[in-house]
C-alpha cells in the first residue's frame, strides 16, 4: 500500500552487497531515491563501470550508478543491503565485520526462514539486522547486463526501519507491503518456494 508519508531515514546513503540480478534491479532503482552503491564481483563491477548497467526485459534501458569491488571504508548512517546466497552470509558477515562502524544498519534480503542468524553470530547483537523478503523477476544475463520482469514487490516489517525503507523502495517504483507480524510473510515466502520448487 502507498506510504502516506516518508518517515525519517536512519541513513544516507545504501550499499548493495552481493550485486548479482536482484542486488542490481535493486540498487539501480534506488539509486533515484538515494546514494547507492553497488558491490559486486569484478567483471560485473567492471561493465557497469565502463558502460552502465543494461537492464532488459521490461525496463530495456541503461542505468549509471556507482559501483565496487569493496566496502567503503566508513558505513556510518548506512544500510547495507546484502543479496547474496544464505550460503555465503557468514564469509560476508567476516567481511562486513570491521567495516560495520556505529551508526550502520544491515538488511538481508535472502531466503530461508533465519538466515540472519548466520550473520549475528559472526557480528554480535551491536549492529542493527533487519530482515526483508524481495520477489522480484530479475535474471543475470552476463557481466553488466540484468534482465528485469517484475514481481511481487518486497515485504518488510511494520517498524521505523521497515516504513523507511518501504518510502524508499516506492520511490523507486517498487511495490511494497508491511506486516505488523512478519513471520506472516516469511511462511507465506517459505510455502511459494516449496510450492515452486
Amino acid at each position: 500500500r502507498p506510504m502516506s508519508s516518508a518517515p525519517d531515514l536512519p541513513f544516507d546513503r545504501i550499499v548493495v552487497f552481493g550485486a548479482g540480478a536482484v542486488g542490481s534491479v535493486l540498487g539501480a532503482r534506488l539509486n533515484t531515491a538515494l546514494p547507492t552503491l553497488l558491490i559486486g564481483r569484478r567483471e560485473h563491477v567492471d561493465a557497469v563501470g565502463r558502460h552502465g548497467l543494461a537492464l532488459g526485459g521490461r525496463l530495456n534501458e541503461t542505468v549509471h550508478v556507482p559501483v565496487s569491488t569493496e566496502l567503503p571504508p566508513d558505513l556510518s548512517r548506512t544500510l547495507v543491503l546484502v543479496t547474496a546466497k544464505t550460503t555465503s552470509l557468514a564469509e560476508i558477515a567476516a567481511t562486513l565485520k570491521p567495516a560495520m562502524t556505529p551508526g550502520a544498519s544491515l538488511a538481508i534480503a535472502c531466503n530461508g526462514y533465519s538466515p540472519e542468524r548466520h550473520i549475528l553470530d559472526v557480528l554480535g547483537t551491536d549492529v542493527p539486522v533487519h530482515r526483508i523478503l524481495v520477489a522480484l523477476g530479475a535474471h543475470f544475463v552476463e557481466p553488466g547486463r540484468v534482465d528485469y520482469w517484475g514481481g511481487g514487490g518486497v515485504d518488510l516489517p511494520q517498524d521505523g526501519f521497515g516504513r523507511a525503507l518501504a518510502s524508499l523502495l516506492e520511490k523507486a517504483g517498487f511495490r511494497t507491503e508491511l506486516f505488523p507480524d512478519f513471520r506472516l510473510a516469511l511462511w507465506r515466502k517459505l510455502t511459494a518456494n516449496c510450492v515452486a520448487n
